[in-house]
């Protein structure tokens, strides 16, 4: 596996993070090390998933294949089953799961961020101060802001900041058209575990259906009053398959198993939602592959120091369920650009695109 002249970042857990392991016994230091890549590990112990989306992924990484973002691993979930299992907050590991996702399959050229000329903005925006490098904060009623981003006929991402702290909420259209729909801030069910973690994530939303060309996405603070904070981070639309200079490729672990598989149902649940997620971005053409992790570290006495976290052995097991998927999708990478090259100078020819 060759990974030189690229820089590999990993997102994640204590697992990830290599936690309960000596340096570089961890499986991203590794994987990096046989690539020969740079590693910018980011993974941060004890975080679920919407904590990962906002200390990790929104407040730090905007990627760039131009700045050698080139692979990405991300394995995030064992918190999240470990503490709030199967129910009703499946569905906030998957709004940040996938609103992570997205963010990073997106490079930053196929982005129009908040805080940049792309987005035209009316009202008190401001900076967000655990957001440095992207997002603005609105908390006036009426606050609006148009983005413009092309796109090439792919669905449209609107990123933002979803939390238990606001009654805000978020009116969008496209193209100026009289047709608002609107999201609430805070989520149904609660962001915050049990134990207390989290109390932010982030979100998006999708649209399809869009035609190619220049779009206008108006975006609208319309909370019932004043103090009511609305985040949001721009907007995006997936870049096209047909080069390897154009998009990251995001390798998404599945949530492993714990010592001797103890929260079985809980854990292979949050494996199979992240591979659910990934499926669905893989059909609208973002550069994300699922590893079955399953299938290399089972969770065996001889892999694991404790009940959540693998020993040097595991790690092992890990890096070598990674190095497989990066093989295997390196291996076939040359025909996705191929094929999807044909397709897009086909419709350029055809006018369909700008």
């Amino acid at each position: 596996m060759d990974l030189r002249q690229t820089t590999l970042f990993s997102y994640g857990d204590s697992i990830t993070a290599g936690w309960s392991v000596q340096q570089e016994q961890d499986y991203a230091t590794n994987l990096a090390l046989d690539g020969r890549a740079t590693l910018q590990n980011r993974a941060i112990s004890g975080q679920i998933a919407c904590q990962m989306s906002q200390q990790q992924v929104f407040s730090l990484a905007d990627p760039s294949v131009a700045d050698g973002a080139r692979y990405a691993t991300l394995m995030i979930g064992t918190n999240d089953a470990n503490v709030q299992g199967i129910g009703a907050y499946e569905s906030i590991y998957e709004m940040c799961l996938r609103a992570s996702l997205t963010w990073l399959a997106i490079p930053s050229s196929h982005k129009a961020l908040a805080n940049t000329a792309a987005c035209e903005k009316n009202g008190d925006w401001i900076s967000d101060s655990s957001m440095p490098l992207q997002g603005l904060i609105s908390s006036r009623t009426g606050d609006s802001m148009r983005c413009h981003l092309h796109t090439d006929g792919g669905p449209l991402f609107i990123w933002y900041k979803a939390s238990d702290a606001s009654d805000g909420s978020l009116r969008f259209s496209i193209d100026a058209l009289d047709q608002f729909q609107s999201v609430k801030i805070r989520t149904a069910v609660p962001i915050r575990t049990v134990d207390g973690r989290g109390r932010d994530g982030s979100a998006s939303i999708e649209i399809r259906g869009l035609r190619p060309g220049m779009h206008a996405v108006t975006l609208l603070n319309n909370s019932e009053k004043d103090g009511s904070p609305v985040m949001v981070y721009g907007i995006g639309t997936p870049a096209p398959r047909i080069s390897p200079a154009l998009t990251p490729e995001i390798f998404v672990g599945a949530v492993p198993f714990q010592l001797e598989n103890k929260k079985a149902d809980a854990t292979q649940r949050y494996a199979d939602l992240a591979k659910s997620i990934v499926t669905e971005l893989e059909e609208i053409q973002l550069s994300v592959h699922f590893v079955d992790t399953r299938k290399f570290m089972l969770g065996t006495a001889g892999e694991m120091n404790d009940e959540l976290h693998p020993n040097p052995l595991g790690q092992q097991h890990l890096k070598e369920a990674f190095e497989s998927a990066i093989l295997n999708y390196t291996f076939a990478e040359p025909k996705v650009w191929k094929r999807n090259r044909r397709k897009h100078l086909r419709l350029r020819a055809l006018k369909l695109l700008d």
